[in-house]
């Protein structure tokens, strides 16, 4: 429950981030190749409206969140966060009227979850009692720096979410001056996703812009809700279609790892706590036109050869060869879902056989055709796959994969509103869903490699490093596909001439004027009781060693050995 406006005590601004996982346009992307026509087959029919009822089922999606929210009910929601900064005359009552037209509209937005009988339930708030408020939050005293600001901002407004009070979705603003604010707005990942947040924004902008000239709502109703979505899928997940899709994954996942050792800077804590940070590394333009090439060429997509580039790069990280990447998909199958707010995001588990003889252009069509298998089944939610698998599960990492990508146009989203400049604002959220998450955002002057990392299990350095091998494999498969996988580049020219040259000049001066034994023992006067030599679990000092070299000298010696003389040595092969 909101207080309504909240007006704390003077003035902030700040590399991709939406506070989740972003949900990606793989979808669109492998649609954008060939042989993409008979992906949605399965749902493709009407959702109809729920008669009222006084509460409704859990979506998977929400079970898993709801589940989560149990374990850590006091700890930091990683909701879906979005900020902008805002330059001109601010209406707030009208922003906050639009504010309350779209929870009107949704139900999503006005929902609370209780349990009854031991199973969660969504109950949708008929009045506005759990309407948000917008909070103003005009500064904190001794803040200088807007950059500071809006870190308290941020936290303010991702205070721990009560799911059984609501609201779950909230709108906060601070104000820096009387022209100039910053808008923050937040969403519990159990009633929204990020293509959610995109409705939300092009709604309050339609809103906004009606209502600040005294006009109606242009928008047309909502052909359904969220909770029917939730009811009808409750009854598809029994039909034949789902039946045939969880058969395909049985099949695909059967004897999956459970776990992709990739090695780490510190131990893996006995139980995952989510703490993450991101490392941005630019591809050359001309790289990415390569790339783009190459795909062009190969009758794929550039989500399809980044993958398979990053699964080489995780195999020769590893030194495994069956690798599981997961990815995320839309889950709006049916055109009546487009426009809703609510979490319809799933994720799929993309397992692949690598051989370091193959070659990059047979793991490629490999990839493509693991990818549409997985994407022509796309409809099993991935927390019931998981209890239908029942991997070997560990607090201490995620089931089934623990290693994500993704392909993203640009995703700073866009808001409009009259008489105001907007322009959006990055904002690290600080967690890692998984140990590892690559996400390629394509931009017009490029691609650009967001690694998104756990950083109880990584530093920021080997990270860094992760990057630089990745685009100097990107620019072994854009020169040659028929390179075995085992032999494309890893290292940089600066790595390379390390290794190569640098550890391995070892050039030492010694004294000319003496001879390797008189050398030994002056090395023995300086470190007499240190060890020498070991094999197995023996071991000599230096001291042990010289008196023993002295004692086969004077044997060999006695048998007439001498200068020029051979000597016949027998050892183990």
């Amino acid at each position: 429950m909101e207080d309504e406006f909240i007006r704390m005590s003077n003035p902030v601004n700040d590399p991709i981030g939406t506070g989740i996982n972003p949900l990606s346009d793989n979808e669109a992307a492998l649609k954008r190749g060939p042989r993409q026509a008979n992906l949605h087959d399965s749902v493709e029919q009407a959702i109809p409206r729920t008669a009222s009822r006084e509460t409704f089922p859990l979506s998977f999606r929400q079970q898993r969140s709801w589940f989560l929210d149990q374990l850590e009910p006091s700890g930091s929601s990683s909701g879906i966060l979005q900020a902008f900064r805002m330059d001109g005359i601010l209406k707030v009552e009208t922003l906050q009227q639009a504010v309350d037209a779209i929870v009107s509209r949704h139900w999503s937005l006005r929902t609370a979850f209780a349990t009854v009988e031991g199973e969660p339930v969504q109950i949708i708030a008929k009045g506005g009692s759990v309407f948000p408020k917008v909070r103003v939050i005009d500064s904190w005293p001794g803040c200088e720096h807007e950059e500071e600001v809006l870190r308290l901002g941020t936290e303010e407004i991702q205070r721990p979410y009560d799911l059984t009070r609501g609201p779950l979705v909230r709108v906060g603003l601070v104000q820096l001056t009387e022209e100039q604010h910053i808008l923050l707005i937040a969403m519990h990942p159990i009633i929204s996703d990020l293509r959610s947040m995109k409705v939300f924004l092009k709604e309050l902008s339609t809103l906004y812009e009606a209502i600040s000239v005294g006009g109606s709502s242009p928008l047309a109703e909502l052909p359904i809700q969220y909770a029917d979505y939730v009811v009808w899928q409750e009854g598809w997940l029994q039909a034949e279609a789902l039946q045939k899709q969880l058969a395909y994954w049985m099949q695909q996942l059967q004897g999956v790892p459970g776990l992709l050792e990739l090695p780490t800077d510190k131990p893996r804590p006995p139980i995952q706590m989510y703490h993450g940070a991101r490392h941005l590394k630019p591809i050359p333009k001309s790289l990415t036109a390569s790339l783009n090439e190459v795909s062009r060429r190969e009758g794929t997509t550039l989500f399809i050869t980044l993958l398979t580039a990053f699964q080489v790069l995780l195999s020769r990280y590893t030194g495994e060869e069956d690798i599981v990447v997961g990815t995320s998909v839309e889950g709006r199958r049916q055109g009546q879902t487009e426009e809703l707010i609510g979490p319809f995001i799933n994720l799929l588990a993309l397992r692949t056989h690598l051989s370091s003889n193959h070659s990059f252009r047979e793991l490629l069509r490999r990839v493509r055709e693991v990818t549409e298998g997985a994407y022509a089944n796309q409809d099993v939610p991935f927390e019931m796959l998981v209890e239908e698998l029942q991997p070997q599960r560990s607090l201490s990492h995620a089931p089934l994969f623990q290693v994500m990508f993704e392909l993203q146009s640009d995703p700073r989203q866009t808001l409009e509103l009259p008489g105001l400049e907007l322009s959006s604002i990055e904002i690290e959220n600080g967690r890692a869903e998984t140990d590892l998450t690559l996400l390629v955002i394509e931009k017009t002057e490029g691609l650009t490699a967001c690694f998104e990392y756990n950083t109880d299990l990584f530093d920021e350095s080997t990270i860094a490093r992760m990057g630089w091998h990745f685009q100097t494999l990107l620019e072994g498969v854009a020169a040659n596909l028929e390179e075995p996988l085992a032999s494309l580049p890893l290292l940089t020219d600066t790595e390379r001439h390390q290794i190569v040259a640098e550890w391995n000049n070892n050039r030492t001066e010694y004294s000319k004027d003496c001879c390797i034994h008189q050398l030994f023992e002056a090395q023995v006067k300086l470190t007499s009781d240190k060890v020498a030599v070991e094999c197995g679990d023996q071991q000599l000092t230096y001291i042990e060693l010289n008196r023993k070299a002295n004692q086969l000298a004077r044997c060999l010696i006695r048998h007439g050995v001498g200068p020029e003389v051979l000597v016949g040595i027998c050892m183990e092969r």
